[in-house]
């Protein structure tokens, strides 16, 4: 019913300014009437609180005319410098037709010092547009997510806040700025060569069938220090040494890494065999199947690591894909860091090795999570059936690691031509054509089943990480792009979340989607903020918490952050 009524009254608009440019121009009552006319439409937009402002580089045409249809009108900055700005009103209103620069001005001139009720602006701007009433932008006071160097804070308060033996489903990542940091890296790198070559074993089903008692085949020893190291560690944390999912590489010298790294390259790239006999096959093999249990009990985040130790390599403030280096070698990632000639801060991640494919193709999916604050509540919501299927040009392998077939990155894909026939050459899927896929290979169930379920599981673990980062302002909400990536038994992987997602129409599959997810947050943020009972379209809510408890847990951590720190203060006078 709103709907008709605001069309009524835009087509009543509309023939309100075509009628006034006929042989009555020069009437004074015709003039007047059309000039009462858009009176009386800003003085409703006033009252009501419906006038908007898109201050954005692209113009969101989508976002306009869901406005428009909620009966919103456009308060547009004219520019002194501009025709318009000096022109009468009169002027203006003879010149004026439905959504042209003379109506606009005109608005704008009526609206005089009337800020607008809803504004739209780019990423940066929120300082700007401070006072706004509603504005699409939120204020990190915290740590920022959506930087590659702050995901990593964000993952640990996460894996902290979930507890032991349970992991958060983002591929584990560091802050690499100095020696320090790469000394720490390096523990991690060097763990996941001993649990990839251990568990390449282990997963072969037959840990027999590896070994051969001809020679100048893989060195035994190098597999055995690979078991002695995990079994050390083990012994270490139930005897309370090392934490829960803690790493320590100190339980093997010089030789024994260089002999482990030679026999992991051996054997899982070459895919050679071990010098053994029958008999110590059977008992390596008991070992590794003893063993496996309590690296997925104590090391879980290793579950989706793959056997090459293969890691991503990022500068922390770079996008479009700049500047990215995959690789297999520590020393090209010390190298990168230490020789870059700007100087830049990076961030390291695990690499998920095992991707599901579409057609032996990489691909990630472009997804969204819009956090939206109000008088009462902090909300994380996300659409159920919205986003883009970003895909590789050319077939996966880790036999190299060339942009085409590894960064799905829109702009990197554009460089190349799709070598795989059944695909797009756009480089680009809606996830409708996914779950069609998914059909096809006898999965039909397996997004909501399993996927979708897990991506807002994961979404809601961030929304409460960002929870105590944000400056809880009423009327503040903003949209982050998520990449997310399927491994090979169905799992997603949260990769990054990037602040203002492009909303570009690159190709008809982004039309359809980014016109889609424009008019669904317009429901969340402008039809639920007004009325909760109204439909939000395929938005869901991942999470909500009332304001007042999140102020007063963050009261109460306050204080006991400050007694901690008392306490600490009293030992150390104490002690000396």
């Amino acid at each position: 019913m709103v709907l008709l009524e605001n069309y009524m009254i835009q087509r009543r608009r509309s023939e309100i300014v075509t009628n006034g440019n006929s042989n009555c121009d020069d009437n004074t009552s015709s003039w007047q009437n059309r000039l009462n006319y858009y009176k009386a439409l800003v003085r409703k937009a006033i009252d009501e609180k419906k006038i908007f402002r898109i201050t954005a580089r692209n113009t969101l045409i989508k976002l306009k005319a869901e406005l428009l249809n909620r009966g919103f009108i456009e308060n547009v900055v004219i520019s002194p410098q501009s025709i318009y700005y000096r022109m009468s009103v009169k002027t203006l209103l003879d010149g004026a037709r439905s959504g042209n620069e003379f109506e606009d001005a005109l608005i704008s001139k009526l609206l005089a010092n009337h800020k607008p009720n809803f504004l739209w602006a780019p990423v940066g701007h929120y300082h700007v547009h401070a006072t706004a009433n509603q504005l699409n932008r939120i204020e990190f006071t915290g740590t920022n997510i959506i930087t590659k160097l702050g995901i990593c804070e964000h993952v640990k308060k996460i894996n902290k806040q979930m507890g032991k033996g349970m992991i958060v489903n983002i591929p584990r990542m560091y802050e690499l700025t100095d020696d320090a940091d790469l000394a720490k890296f390096q523990k991690d790198f060097n763990w996941s060569i001993v649990v990839g070559l251990i568990s390449f074993l282990h997963d072969q089903g037959n840990i027999e069938k590896w070994f051969s008692t001809r020679h100048y085949q893989v060195e035994l020893s190098g597999v055995l220090y690979a078991i002695d190291c995990v079994n050390n560690a083990i012994k270490a944390i139930e005897a309370g040494h090392l934490e829960h999912g803690e790493i320590d590489d100190s339980y093997f010298n010089t030789y024994q890494w260089r002999v482990i790294l030679k026999t992991h390259k051996a054997l899982v790239k070459q895919r050679g065999r071990i010098h053994g006999s029958c008999e110590i096959a059977l008992d390596v093999a008991q070992k590794i199947r003893g063993i496996m249990q309590y690296i997925k009990y104590y090391w879980p985040q290793h579950k989706y690591d793959g056997y090459n130790n293969v890691w991503i390599l990022k500068p922390g403030c770079a996008n479009r894909g700049e500047g990215i280096i995959i690789t297999d070698e520590f020393r090209r990632l010390r190298r990168q860091i230490r020789n870059d000639p700007k100087h830049r801060r990076y961030v390291v991640q695990k690499y998920v090795e095992r991707p599901f494919t579409i057609h032996s193709t990489k691909f990630d999916l472009r997804l969204y999570l819009l956090i939206v604050i109000d008088e009462h509540f902090y909300r994380g919501w996300t659409p159920k059936n919205i986003g883009d299927v970003k895909i590789c040009s050319m077939p996966y392998t880790l036999d190299c690691f060339s942009d085409g077939r590894h960064i799905t990155n829109t702009v990197v894909q554009e460089k190349y031509k799709q070598q795989t026939l059944p695909l797009p050459d756009q480089h680009m899927w809606s996830l409708d054509t996914l779950f069609e896929y998914f059909e096809s290979i006898g999965q039909p169930d397996i997004y909501t089943r399993k996927i979708y379920p897990s991506i807002k599981e994961t979404l809601r673990q961030v929304s409460v990480s960002c929870r105590d980062e944000v400056e809880l302002c009423p009327l503040r909400f903003e949209l982050f792009g998520v990449d997310v990536i399927i491994d090979h038994d169905f799992t997603p992987y949260l990769l990054e979340v990037n602040r203002g997602p492009s909303l570009q129409h690159f190709t008809p599959v982004s039309v359809l989607a980014n016109n889609k997810l424009i008019a669904d947050l317009v429901k969340v943020v402008i039809d639920h903020n007004r009325d909760p009972s109204a439909p939000t379209g395929t938005f869901e809510i991942v999470y909500e918490s009332n304001i007042e408890d999140i102020v007063n847990d963050t009261r109460v951590s306050d204080v006991n952050s400050r007694k901690q720190s008392l306490d600490m203060s009293w030992i150390k006078t104490f002690c000396s």
